[in-house]
C-alpha cells in the first residue's frame, strides 16, 4: 500500500518540475533534526526513497553546523533537541543571509501553551504535530518545496556548489599541487562549474560545464572570460582586475552555448585561491 502512495506522489508535477532543474546535479536536500533514533532512522528512509538527499542530526549543535556547511533546500525539525533547542537553530539560521529563506518544518509532539505560534514567528513556514504519518509528513514536503520559487533553489545550489569547492580547497595541502587538485576535483561535477586563473583563462570545466555549454572541456580550457564564442557576458569579462575583488558577486545573464543558441543563466562568482575563481552557472 505505501509503495502505491509513494510511486503516485513522485508523479506530482510540482516535484518533478523542481527536479529537473537544469545543471545542477542535484537532489533536492532535506536535513533532519530529531533526537530520536528510530524516528530519525524512519524520517530518512522514507525521504530518501521519496528522492531527496537526506542528512539527519540527533542534537541543535549538530544541525546548526550542518546548515551553514551544506545549505539544505529544507529543513525538518523537532523543537525539543538537545545542546540547542530548535529556536535558537530557527534564529541562526534566519541570521546568515545565506540560510535565511531555507524553510523549515516543525514536526513537535511539544505543542503546549504557545510553542506552535513561537515557531511560525521565528520562522517555520509550517508546525505539524506528532504522531505524524509518513504519508502526511511527505504531503506537506510537497507542499513547501512546490511553493519555493524556482529561482531561489538555483541560486541556493550555485551556493552550495562554490562552498563545497571553498571546503575542498582548504582541506588541501597549500603546495604546489594544490590548484592541480582543486581543478580535477571541479572537472569531475555534475553541476556546472568554470575555474579561472588570474589572467581570465578558463582553467578547468565541469561536467555540468560541458553539457550545459555544449563545448567539450578542451574547447572550455581555450576560451577565457573574454572569448566572443563564451564568456563575454559574465560579470568576469568587466575589466578583470575590478572583477577579481568582487566575492560572492551573482548575476541573471544570457550565453550562447556551443550551437549559437542564448541561453538565460543565473550565476555566482567566488575566489577560491588568490589566483583562481570560480563561476558556477545554472539555467534559469
Amino acid at each position: 500500500m505505501f509503495e502505491r502512495r509513494h510511486h503516485d506522489r513522485r508523479r506530482r508535477t510540482g516535484r518533478r518540475e523542481q527536479d529537473s532543474l537544469a545543471g545542477l546535479g542535484d537532489r533536492r536536500r532535506v536535513l533532519i533534526v530529531e533526537p530520536h533514533d528510530d524516528t530519525r532512522f524512519l524520517y530518512s528512509v522514507v525521504l530518501e526513497e521519496a528522492g531527496y538527499a537526506v542528512s539527519a542530526v540527533a542534537d541543535g549543535a549538530t544541525a546548526i553546523t550542518v546548515v551553514q556547511q551544506t545549505i539544505p533546500d529544507v529543513i525538518v525539525m523537532e523543537l525539543v533537541v538537545p545542546a540547542a533547542d530548535g529556536f535558537e537553530i530557527l534564529q541562526r539560521s534566519r541570521d546568515a543571509s545565506f540560510t535565511a529563506d531555507i524553510p523549515i518544518i516543525v514536526v513537535t509532539a511539544s505543542l503546549h501553551f504557545d510553542l506552535p505560534a513561537r515557531a511560525r514567528a521565528s520562522g517555520a513556514v509550517l508546525v505539524l504535530a506528532k504522531p505524524i504519518t509518513v504519508d502526511a509528513l511527505l504531503c506537506a514536503l510537497d507542499d513547501v518545496m512546490t511553493a519555493v520559487p524556482r529561482e531561489k533553489l538555483a541560486r541556493r545550489r550555485l551556493t552550495r556548489a562554490l562552498l563545497m569547492i571553498r571546503t575542498f580547497a582548504k582541506q588541501c595541502a597549500p603546495d604546489a599541487d594544490a590548484q592541480l587538485r582543486i581543478r580535477s576535483f571541479i572537472d569531475r561535477l555534475q553541476v556546472a562549474v568554470l575555474a579561472i586563473d588570474e589572467h581570465g583563462r578558463y582553467v578547468a570545466a565541469s561536467r555540468g560545464a560541458t553539457k550545459i555549454t555544449g563545448y567539450s572541456r578542451t574547447q572550455l580550457l581555450e576560451m577565457s572570460v573574454f572569448d566572443t564564442r563564451f564568456g563575454r557576458g559574465l560579470p568576469l569579462a568587466q575589466p578583470w582586475q575590478e572583477a577579481q575583488p568582487d566575492r560572492n558577486s551573482t548575476a541573471d545573464i544570457a550565453i550562447q552555448d556551443a550551437s549559437g543558441k542564448s541561453i538565460p543563466v543565473h550565476t555566482k562568482f567566488d575566489s577560491i585561491f588568490s589566483n583562481m575563481h570560480a563561476a558556477a552557472i545554472v539555467a534559469k
